[in-house]
């Protein structure tokens, strides 16, 4: 009905070796290769997300101590109602809005990023919580404390990056490249840190990002084979102008700075101009980068059902899921970002002045 094996492109899904197993089954199994471009070598294309993900996490295996410190402290202090009374009271005298402690969860390393960001803005509340429990000695010193702040300043990329791939509301695919430059830059800076556990951490990084880039060289290196033969066969071939030849022989346009460039836009504006080109764009374009977005529109979280709510009927159930997507959808349109508001949530860190 739909002829998807005919409409297909490619498939985006995350590194997990099953996906790897379902697309050759896919493959093997259907038409669908009979219709793909270059056939089918495109067709699985992995999570931008995720490769983020796994150059972070490689980075963040070799925990240091300002991390470990960070969070004991946290569990030190949700421990018991006395000690969040007396942070509460550190909070007022530090002048530091109250927001109840929370730790990370070690395998995800945003909520690791998340957990050092709340530290470093209750970090005056902190210190003054060990002048009030003589049982806290985890503090750590001004130079550990500049170091939590360089190594958020680097997560910060990663984790920015994350959420404009993971956008609904716009493209994605055309992000992929300036996002893991500005990627590439920052795991480079990271050899001159003051902090050696970032340099190391920038070193384990690139190990990673180069592994990643290899692995798609070589079928680059491929494509690249398969097209100076179609050249060599085709040499003496001259062709009328095409709308491509037509279009790379154009000059640049030089996007105005801090002005966010809407690429639907422009090429909407050029239709009439290249109209089989911007209808090809449009649906290239429409291929989203990482997985993050379908993966999340039927993620409950931590908000699963437990034996004793199971009674809940279909429709209710129904109603809880329709009520998160339409709070995601009002909450992405006023710039907020619906992960961190969720983390923030399940672990309590609101603002309770």
């Amino acid at each position: 009905m739909w002829n998807l094996d005919k409409r297909a492109l490619c498939l985006v899904l995350d590194n997990a070796s099953s996906n790897d197993a379902c697309i050759k089954e896919l493959l093997d199994s259907t038409s669908i290769k009979d219709h793909l471009p270059v056939d089918g070598e495109i067709f699985h294309q992995r999570c931008g997300c995720h490769i983020l993900n796994l150059i972070v996490q490689d980075g963040l295996n070799s925990l240091n101590d300002e991390i470990i410190v960070i969070r004991k402290t946290m569990k030190f202090i949700r421990h018991s109602q006395a000690r969040m009374e007396k942070f509460k009271l550190a909070c007022s005298q530090a002048h530091v809005s109250y927001k109840r402690p929370a730790w990370d969860v070690p395998t995800r390393w945003n909520s690791t990023f998340l957990m050092l960001e709340l530290a470093l803005e209750l970090k005056p509340a902190i210190c003054r919580y060990s002048n009030l429990d003589k049982r806290y000695n985890l503090n750590l010193d001004d130079v550990q404390w500049e170091a939590v702040k360089a190594l958020v300043a680097k997560l910060k990329v990663f984790y920015d990056a994350t959420l404009k791939l993971s956008g609904t509301k716009y493209p994605t695919l055309n992000l992929f490249f300036t996002e893991f430059a500005d990627v590439y830059l920052t795991i480079k800076n990271m050899a001159s840190s003051p902090y050696p556990f970032i340099v190391q951490m920038g070193a384990d990084m690139l190990v990673k990002f180069y592994k990643q880039k290899s692995a798609a060289s070589t079928s680059a290196s491929n494509k690249k084979a398969a097209l100076k033969d179609y050249i060599k066969a085709n040499k003496n071939y001259e062709p009328q102008k095409s709308e491509l030849d037509d279009y790379l022989g154009q000059g640049l346009d030089e996007a105005e700075v801090d002005v966010e460039f809407d690429i639907l836009a422009w090429w909407k504006l050029k239709a009439p101009k290249y109209p089989i080109l911007s209808q090809l764009t449009r649906d290239i374009l429409a291929v989203p980068i990482s997985t993050v977005a379908s993966e999340s529109a039927f993620s409950i979280g931590g908000r699963v059902l437990s034996p004793v709510r199971s009674s809940l009927n279909d429709e209710s159930i129904e109603a809880l899921l329709c009520a998160q997507d339409w709070l995601r959808a009002s909450i992405t349109e006023n710039g907020e970002n619906f992960g961190a508001l969720l983390w923030t949530i399940d672990e309590g860190c609101v603002n309770e002045e």
